[in-house]
């Protein structure tokens, strides 16, 4: 109660980017480490390529929907949130700490 958000972070990415780093996300189930077929793919190994799972709801029709939820919910948030929304650029890549 009275809280007040000194930031509302939107990291902005057009759908069809958003969709394209989903769908192309696997897990190894054996090692729990992640993957992505185009930005970081895994090593040419067969047997781990053989057990990299895909999340059932990582398809293009299932995306289109949580895009469409969160632009319907980030919408109202940012008109609530006028004074403190930043927008992101979220195209660039992150230098990843492994």
């Amino acid at each position: 109660a009275g809280v007040q958000p000194e930031a509302f972070l939107f990291l902005n990415v057009p759908n069809e980017i958003a969709i394209q780093r989903v769908v192309g996300r696997r897990t190894d189930p054996v090692t729990g480490k992640s993957y992505h077929v185009k930005f970081k793919p895994p090593q040419n190994d067969e047997k781990l390529l053989r057990r990299l799972i895909v999340r059932s709801d990582d398809t293009i029709e299932s995306m289109e929907r949580r895009l469409n939820q969160f632009r319907d919910n980030v919408n109202a948030a940012k008109r609530l949130y006028t004074n403190v929304t930043k927008e992101i650029d979220g195209l660039g890549f992150l230098t990843m700490c492994q």
